[in-house]
């Protein structure tokens, strides 16, 4: 039991790393795609790319939900 609990303390660490590292990552894009992409498209960009990204997650984790 003790080995799942650190398990799970891991990927929460590094979801949260990965989360830090795509926001960072995020800001310097954006200012340089908003000069040749229009605002509105860029924020459907962002919201399509947030939603493929919990696609993913839950895809991954369903089968330990279950």
């Amino acid at each position: 039991m003790e080995a799942y609990l650190k398990d799970k303390k891991l990927m929460a660490v590094i979801y949260a790393i990965l989360a830090a590292v795509f926001y960072a990552i995020n800001t310097p894009i954006s200012k340089l795609l908003l000069d040749h992409v229009p605002s509105v498209f860029m924020a459907s960009f962002l919201y399509f790319g947030a939603g493929i990204g919990v696609g993913f997650m839950y895809s991954f984790n369903s089968n330990r939900i279950k």
